[in-house]
C-alpha cells in the first residue's frame, strides 16, 4: 500500500487563513494614513470643514482665555464675540458688491 506524501504546512487551510489576514492587515496599514485623502467627506472635523466656524471657535477660544485670566469683563467679552462673528463673516465671505 502506498502512503500518500506529507502535505506541507503550506497547502492547509489555515495557511490560506493567515496569509489572507497578513493581506488585510498590509492593505489597512496602507489605508488607514490615507483615510483622508481617499475619503474626504468622511473623516472631517464638521468645525474646520466649515471656515466660519472654525474662526469662530478660534477666536471664542481666545475671548474665554481672556475672561479666564480677568483681562476682560463678561460684558465686555460679549461684545468681542458679536465684532469677532462680524471679522469671521467678513474674512471668509466678503461682502458683494
Amino acid at each position: 500500500m502506498a502512503t500518500l506524501p506529507r502535505r506541507s504546512f503550506l497547502d492547509h487551510p489555515l495557511a490560506r487563513i493567515i496569509a489572507l489576514l497578513v493581506f488585510v492587515l498590509c492593505a489597512a496599514m496602507i489605508v488607514w494614513p490615507n483615510r483622508q485623502e481617499l475619503l474626504p467627506g468622511v473623516f472631517q472635523d464638521p468645525a474646520t470643514a466649515d471656515p466660519i466656524a472654525a474662526c469662530r471657535t478660534e477666536r471664542f477660544a481666545q475671548i474665554d482665555a481672556m475672561v479666564a485670566d480677568g483681562m476682560v469683563s463678561d460684558t465686555e467679552a460679549d461684545l468681542f464675540k458679536q465684532r469677532a462673528d462680524a471679522m469671521c463673516q467678513a474674512t471668509v465671505r466678503p461682502p458683494a458688491q
